[in-house]
């Protein structure tokens, strides 16, 4: 099984490669959120609803927050 910081590395890389890619910011702020970090998880969940503002699942993650 993969350590948090791991796949947080991952998925920023993920993120750096595909910055347009909403569920890769998506899985980013689950990440996040998981470590506790609500400043980046809302930053990566703007992002997301930037690229794709009809998203519901990262609305209701900012609602969340």
């Amino acid at each position: 099984m993969a350590t948090a910081a791991k796949l947080l590395c991952i998925s920023k890389k993920t993120v750096s490669l595909y910055p347009d890619n909403e569920n890769a910011r998506l899985y980013l702020a689950e990440i996040y959120l998981k470590l506790g970090d609500t400043d980046h998880a809302r930053k990566q969940l703007t992002e997301a609803l930037r690229i794709q503002p009809a998203n519901t699942e990262a609305k209701e993650m900012l609602r969340r927050l």
